[in-house]
Order: structure tokens, then C-alpha cells, then sequence
């Protein structure tokens, strides 16, 4: 009785290390006010998602009951693993993943998902243009990161940081300052001693970032490094004007919305993230070459332009807002 007794929270994180430990214990503490999938998470009253570990094998289907999106939306957060057709595969009696809206109500124990707002995250393998258009007409509409502009009831929604619970690069303390709040530019404009700042793994993306990369090594700016660690990498972002932010695993990528919550402009290539996610937010849309060729004045001048834009769309607030509206059909369009 001693033993188990012994077993706090605290404990069991660390003997197992919080990566394996937080799913364990319930604690998936959301980014707020900062974006990332369990900011998002966190608004749901009902939750499927891959447990106990996401990194570990095998993974099966799990469905929480939480409290409720405080605007009293009924809003059912599925992590995008949940329709791999492999962990489909794993769970006694489901549909085939391919019929989607059935294979989520019956994950879910729903009767009908009719009523409820779908968010999808947590993952890069998101269901498909058809399966996400099935799961809006089957619900009150579908909140999904990586998805594009266009689709009826359905929302595209940043990836934001990494997870907290991680405790790698999503930590709040490399954001925020006293009291929690997202930290004041500590730079202005013309204090920004790094105008473009290159740092990412090739091996990620091989088709995208290897072009890239040679691209970087042909500019007049500094060869591709890596910074040694997250923080020292977003004290790099805090001088920086601009970060190039091309596709990791996923379109969407956490440098992108890292570099706006500490003052440097993203450069992401045309077609990368949907238009409702850039148009007014201080994110520039450019080809890589064009970009890598400008000088320092025309990287200023742009940077000051870029920066007028309110980044009010990258954080929690906003999406909750939008989360509990009465309809999705005109969103995100």
C-alpha cells in the first residue's frame, strides 16, 4: 500500500521521464495562451486519441470525457492518429476508417455526431479533402490543422507549438514574461542584428529543404546552422527579422508560429499553408530564391511592412472565439 501510495504525479514522471509519464497521469497541460494541439485539445468535451503513449507501440484508441468549450459547444477533439488505418486496423468492430464519419462515431460511442464541432491535431497523416467534407456534413463542422481553404465546414487551424508536455521546444518560459503573458518584443526594428536566420534539418524533408539549403549556402547570409538547443535557438529568433520556415512533416510547421510569438517574420513558400492563415497575420509568403536575394534595406523595409499586421490570429483566444461561433461554413474561406 506504501508503494502505490508513493506513486504520485510527480514521482511516476521521474522514473519515466515526462514524455511516457504525462499521457500516463492525465496531465497534458495546454500552451495557453500560445497555439499548439493541445491548446486546442483542451477546449474538447470529449477527446479520442491514441493512448497511453503516443511514441510508444502499440497504440490504441482511447476516448475521454472532459468538461466542455465554455461557450457550451459540444466540441469532440480527435488526434489525427486515430485515422491511421493502422491503429483503425487495432480497434474490435470499427468500421473501416474510410468511412469516416461512422468510424468516429463508433470510436467515439456516439449516436450520431450530429450537433458536435470535430478538431483534428495532434498529427501529421490528416484524413484526406473527401474524408474531411464527409465529417462536416455529418457534424456541426470540422476544425483540422493542415487542411486547405475551400473545403464546405471545414476550418484549416495552425499547428502552433510543439506540445508542452514534451518539455522540449514548446516550453512557455522561452515566450512569455512576468506573470505568463506572451513576452514584449525585447527588440525593436532597428536592434535586430540577424536578418535571416537558416536553421533546420535537411533529413526531415529531404525534397524541400535540400534545395533549399543549397540555396542558403549560394546567398550572401550565413550557411545553415543549428542552434544548440530550443533556447538558444529562440534567443537567435528575438534579434532575428525573418526565419525561414519551410515543410517538416507536415506543411505547417512550430518554427513558423515560434518566429511570431517572438517578433520574426516566417518565410514560407506560396502553397505551404492555406491563405486564411497568412493573409493577416505577420507571416510572408515568398519563393525561396526571390527572398534569399534581396538586399538589407528591401529585408527591412519589408520586415516593417510584414510587421503592421496584427499576430492577434496566432493566439488561443481568437480560436476559441471562432471554436464557439454558430456556424463554420464562412470561416477560414
Amino acid at each position: 500500500m506504501r508503494a502505490a501510495a508513493a506513486l504520485t504525479p510527480a514521482r511516476v514522471s521521474r522514473i519515466l521521464g515526462w514524455q511516457v509519464a504525462a499521457p500516463l497521469i492525465g496531465s497534458r497541460p495546454t500552451s495557453f495562451p500560445f497555439i499548439s494541439g493541445d491548446t486546442f485539445r483542451a477546449l474538447a468535451g470529449l477527446i479520442v486519441e491514441t493512448h497511453p503513449n503516443p511514441v510508444a507501440a502499440p497504440r490504441t484508441v482511447n476516448r475521454i470525457r472532459l468538461g466542455g468549450h465554455p461557450a457550451g459547444r459540444q466540441v469532440l477533439f480527435a488526434s489525427a492518429s486515430v485515422f491511421e488505418p493502422e491503429i483503425a486496423a487495432q480497434v474490435p468492430g470499427a468500421p473501416a476508417v474510410a468511412e469516416i464519419a461512422e468510424y468516429l462515431r463508433f470510436i467515439a460511442r456516439l449516436p450520431t455526431l450530429a450537433g458536435w464541432r470535430i478538431i483534428v491535431h495532434n498529427g501529421d497523416r490528416i484524413p484526406d479533402d473527401e474524408a474531411l467534407c464527409a465529417l462536416a456534413a455529418a457534424s456541426d463542422g470540422v476544425l483540422c490543422v493542415n487542411a486547405p481553404d475551400g473545403l464546405p465546414g471545414v476550418v484549416p487551424i495552425p499547428i502552433g507549438l510543439e506540445n508542452l508536455w514534451w518539455r522540449g521546444n514548446g516550453l512557455l518560459g522561452d515566450f512569455t514574461g512576468p506573470g505568463g503573458l506572451p513576452a514584449e518584443d525585447p527588440l525593436p526594428p532597428a536592434e535586430r542584428d540577424v536578418e535571416v536566420v537558416a536553421s533546420f534539418r535537411v533529413g526531415t524533408n529531404p525534397a524541400v529543404r535540400t534545395p533549399l539549403a543549397a540555396l542558403v549556402a549560394r546567398s550572401r547570409h550565413r550557411p545553415l546552422t543549428f542552434a544548440r538547443g530550443p533556447a538558444e535557438f529562440h534567443r537567435l529568433l528575438r534579434r532575428a527579422l525573418f526565419v525561414l520556415s519551410p515543410r517538416g512533416n507536415g506543411p505547417d510547421c512550430h518554427r513558423t508560429w515560434e518566429a511570431v510569438y517572438l517578433g520574426a517574420v516566417p518565410v514560407v513558400e506560396p502553397g505551404t499553408l492555406p491563405l486564411s492563415l497568412t493573409r493577416e497575420l505577420p507571416i510572408l509568403v515568398s519563393g525561396w530564391a526571390e527572398f534569399l536575394d534581396h538586399d538589407e534595406r528591401t529585408l527591412r523595409a519589408t520586415y516593417a511592412e510584414i510587421t503592421t499586421r496584427s499576430a492577434a490570429g496566432a493566439y488561443a483566444p481568437y480560436w476559441i472565439e471562432l471554436v464557439g461561433r454558430r456556424s463554420l461554413r464562412e470561416a477560414g474561406r
